[in-house]
């Protein structure tokens, strides 16, 4: 059985976790946060919890803290380097399965974890 397109959507952290990737963003906001305060930056309390419009207003109030939380993020990931691999082979098992069963000319995988984006991209 052939078919033209098999589209994948995952909405909900159902193929692809978002257990490990809110685990490297909360990290690596709170270590990028301890270091710039340790530099002497006042940092408002409401803006020390990490969340995405927390992360936006740090962005906009600090022009160094892009920078030091893409420098933390990235060695945050290798330390989670692991469960993200985990992640990969969960993808690949369902990538296969999908060929092999329903032998379509593409698979597409769409999923709203950033993360998520960046090991659908790696794999396929």
């Amino acid at each position: 059985m052939e078919k033209d397109l098999i589209l994948v959507i995952d909405l909900d952290g159902t193929l692809i976790s978002s257990k490990i990737v809110e685990k490297v963003y909360n990290e690596a906001y709170s270590i990028a946060l301890e270091r710039l305060m340790k530099n002497g930056l006042k940092i408002p309390l409401c803006l020390q919890k990490p969340s995405f419009r927390n992360y936006c207003e740090m962005v906009n109030r600090y022009n160094d803290f892009k920078e030091a939380y893409r420098h933390v993020y990235l060695s945050v990931l290798k330390k989670y380097i692991d469960d993200l691999k985990k992640e990969e082979k969960k993808v690949k098992r369902f990538y296969t399965f999908l060929v092999n069963t329903y032998n379509p000319k593409d698979v597409i995988i769409l999923t709203a974890n950033p993360e998520g984006r960046f090991i659908v991209r790696e794999f396929l």
